[in-house]
């Protein structure tokens, strides 16, 4: 729910009314009851404040969710976009906690996967990028005492520093996605409310996509396989995100003329307003750099 309300302008706020809300959530085939359920959970993580005025009842986003969400869905739609060379520099992370402090130990672990870390033996972690200013925030965080170091790696050493990174399961997430994907035209995917519609399928595609932009730890091209399959993944679910732009936004603004025609004739997608979208064929995205999404976007 939070990413649509951040992709789509609904112009002033506050715009929407729950009717709004549930005839757009309809659309996904979530019940009226989960979809209220959803609203009232969003409200209160404090995504969607809620507005009375002359006994009527609107929904909008707040300040705060639109400063913090905005970015993160940029950062996951251009996940894989970004091109930087590897200056084959790796970056360790050596620590010990002790067992009495498991849950910070736990904390700390969790905190090194999500900055692209991969645990290579028991207490020595490496991630290819210089992680050390995050890293050493993360430790003061969870007062766990680091060693850090950054320098080159043996790559044909006894310990293989990939063994770390569970690439299996990451190429069968991209596989996964770009046989979801990959038959579906842009064309074919244009009509009205259903599993295959615009918009469904648009959403549908950001959300599997922001699944693989949080497990991926954006290893250089340089050390995966030649066959590494985020470029490709990512090429497609851009032509998704880009191409059906046009007809999801119609769709959502088909819905809402049935509750809310002031907003239906307002509404705009964030990138049309910004100017950014890009067309599918100007995609030269080769997925080896080092940005990683900040978080997931509100559901």
């Amino acid at each position: 729910m939070g990413a649509l309300l951040v992709e789509y302008d609904f112009g002033s706020l506050p715009a929407l009314t729950s009717t709004d809300i549930v005839a757009v959530m309809r659309h996904f085939g979530v019940s009226e009851s989960a979809a209220r359920s959803a609203l009232s959970r969003t409200v209160k993580r404090g995504t969607l404040a809620l507005h009375r005025r002359d006994g009527d009842i609107t929904y909008g986003l707040t300040e705060e969710a639109r400063k913090t969400q905005a970015p993160k869905l940029h950062s996951v739609v251009m996940f894989g976009a970004e091109a930087k060379a590897w200056d084959g520099m790796w970056s360790a992370c050596m620590f010990t906690v002790p067992e009495t402090r498991r849950d910070a130990r736990q904390r700390f672990r969790t905190g090194l996967t999500e900055l692209g870390y991969g645990q290579i033996v028991d207490g020595v972690w490496l991630a290819p990028w210089d992680r050390h200013a995050e890293t050493r925030r993360l430790g003061e965080l969870h007062s766990i005492d680091l060693l850090l170091l950054r320098g080159p790696v043996d790559l044909g050493g006894t310990l293989d520093p990939l063994a770390g990174f569970p690439l299996d399961e990451l190429r069968s997430l991209y596989n996964e996605f770009l046989q979801a994907y990959g038959p579906r035209q842009t064309a074919d995917s244009t009509g009205g409310p259903g599993s295959d519609s615009a918009l469904t399928v648009r959403t549908r595609a950001l959300r599997d996509w922001r699944r693989i932009a949080a497990a991926d730890p954006h290893l250089p091209l340089d050390v995966l396989p030649d066959d590494w399959p985020r470029a490709s993944a990512y090429r497609l679910f851009r032509s998704i995100w880009d191409g059906l732009e046009p007809d999801a936004l119609e769709e959502l603004r088909t819905i809402l003329r049935v509750t809310n025609q002031s907003v239906a004739r307002t509404l705009a997608s964030s990138s049309e307003t910004r100017g950014e979208s890009i067309a599918p064929s100007s995609l030269a995205g080769s997925g080896d750099g080092e940005t990683r999404p900040v978080g997931d976007t509100e559901r």
